[in-house]
């Protein structure tokens, strides 16, 4: 049975309860090392007066539990930019490639990919900027492996799948989303990594058990809304990757009542481009290409 979208008051409800959350987990962090501000000062004083009585170290010891969660809370909210590793293609490399994507684009009513990217797996990829639905630059990216196994029409229907991301998904608030359930999962898994290394060393700390008790539970939460929230934009997608298929077979359809041998299924794309240089294969560009300097971005 395929799944079908929400209806209009369902996801206002599901954008909702996911922005609260995220709100929520940002509002939580804030509150959390502002008190833990206020303790370890109230720490460090009392450390000073029992300075005096031999017992610094052991309120030295309580000291350093909130001045770690202060560090994991300010640290993990920050996330790392990861290396991509593919390669840009050019209209020269792949003209097919990119004539389907302006022809998608055209009809989506979507400003063209400014680039298309190709890296060494079996999935295809959209990259979103800009905060407005169907409004922002747009990247696409799609694996050589599925690039080279499907038919034309087979990658038409995967593009058109990706480019329907660009017409529905609320850019700006998908991104924030996302954005906010990894900053979230930095902090529990950091969090959760701390109250246990407490207990292995027979240190338990209920102050680190309780904020990771917290802060697990709002990941818990937003990871189950924000999953929720991406799939609906999956299934709006997958409706109109549905539609370029069924239009794709009609085509395939009336050609094969023009004559024989007209309705047969296109080749595998790396031939239905032509070749992408001077005879170069689609494969062997690749290769040459991931080899240049900055061809890592």
């Amino acid at each position: 049975m395929d799944e079908k979208p929400l209806s209009p008051a369902a996801r206002a409800g599901l954008v909702v309860n996911a922005a609260f959350t995220i709100l929520l987990f940002y509002l939580t962090a804030i509150l959390f090392m502002a008190g833990f501000t206020a303790l370890a000062l109230l720490l460090l004083l009392v450390t000073m007066a029992a300075a005096r009585f031999g017992m610094a170290s052991f309120v030295g010891r309580l000291l350093q539990v909130p001045v770690r969660l202060i560090g994991i809370l300010g640290k993990k909210l920050w996330l790392p930019s990861g290396t991509a590793y593919r390669v840009a293609l050019t209209p020269e490399d792949a003209p097919g490639l990119f004539a389907i994507s302006r022809a998608l684009s055209q009809r989506s009513a979507l400003v063209p990919p400014e680039s298309i990217s190709i890296e060494m797996h079996t999935n295809a990829w959209v990259q979103l900027r800009g905060y407005r639905r169907g409004a922002g630059r747009t990247s696409l990216g799609i694996g050589f492996d599925l690039l080279a196994g499907l038919t034309v029409s087979e990658v038409e229907a995967v593009l058109a799948h990706e480019l329907a991301h660009a017409r529905l998904v609320q850019r700006g608030f998908s991104r924030w989303l996302k954005k906010g359930l990894a900053r979230l999962s930095q902090v529990a898994t950091e969090l959760s990594a701390c109250a246990t290394g407490y207990r292995q060393a027979d240190a338990r700390s209920d102050l680190a058990e309780t904020t990771m008790w917290v802060f697990d539970a709002l990941t818990r939460r937003a990871a189950r809304l924000v999953a929720t929230y991406s799939r609906q934009d999956e299934v709006c997608g997958g409706s109109r990757r549905r539609r370029v298929v069924q239009r794709r077979r009609h085509q395939i359809g009336a050609e094969a009542t023009r004559g024989p041998g007209r309705g047969r299924e296109q080749p595998p794309l790396e031939r239905a481009v032509g070749p992408p240089a001077a005879g170069r294969s689609l494969h062997g560009m690749a290769r040459e290409r991931a080899h240049r300097p900055g061809s890592r971005r």
